[in-house]
């Protein structure tokens, strides 16, 4: 804040002397709470500006992913083999799972035993 100077008279420069420093000290308090008002909006703004340089970053990064593995996926798509050999893989196991739960001594069966056992035992 920029104080204006004006030519005050010398038999009154003694009679504002007191006036001059209480409103120097309201100045001042006035500039303190202004410049911590302010150096709180400089803190919040440099989190911002912080958040959106590392936000601009990672998209960025994204974007440069995203353009590297598009092309690459569509020029060798090899979703059709995986599903194949994923569903070749399933029925495999699956027959594996059914031949072991048929065979007479499997867990599944003892269980299945003895609850029928239970259940019809009277």
């Amino acid at each position: 804040m920029v104080k204006k100077k004006y030519k005050i008279p010398e038999h009154k420069k003694d009679q504002l002397q007191g006036f001059e420093e209480f409103l120097d000290g309201i100045i001042d308090q006035g500039d303190l709470a202004y410049s911590s008002k302010l150096q709180d909006e400089k803190i919040d703004t440099f989190a911002l500006y912080n958040f959106l340089e590392v936000e601009k970053v990672r998209v960025q990064k994204l974007k440069s992913m995203i353009s590297r593995k598009i092309p690459n996926s569509i020029a060798h798509n090899q979703s059709s083999e995986v599903i194949d050999k994923l569903v070749t893989n399933n029925t495999e196991l699956k027959d594996e799972i059914i031949q072991y739960i048929k065979s007479f001594d499997s867990n599944f069966h003892k269980q299945i035993r003895e609850i029928y056992n239970d259940a019809y035992k009277n």
